[in-house]
């Protein structure tokens, strides 16, 4: 199994997105965060499971919510580059693609 880790800024937007989440609807950003931690644990477990829609970069697409995970592949680690919202500023976070260390 893999190890799962956030870029930085991956860091940060999770956080974010769940607290505006929970602000709009009580209980969605708990929801938001458990999906994530369901997704997180298919990428370690099956790294390769969802789709790879750019060179070296998956992505998950979260159930319920209107969002994806970009990642990829570094050894035994998985980085997550976003956590994405699919009509929103649309490949922002492709400057983080450089498969540089977090």
């Amino acid at each position: 199994m893999k190890r799962v880790l956030n870029h930085p800024a991956a860091d940060a937007e999770m956080v974010a997105e769940a607290i505006y989440l929970e602000q709009q609807l009580p209980g969605c950003g708990a929801l938001f965060l458990a999906s994530v931690a369901t997704l997180r644990e298919k990428m370690a477990e099956f790294p390769e499971m969802f789709p790879e829609r750019m060179p070296g970069i998956r992505f998950c697409t979260m159930p319920v919510f209107r969002y994806v995970i970009p990642y990829y592949v570094r050894g035994e680690e998985i980085i997550i580059l976003a956590y994405a919202h699919t009509s929103r500023r649309p490949g922002y976070w492709c400057d983080r693609t450089t498969h540089s260390k977090p």
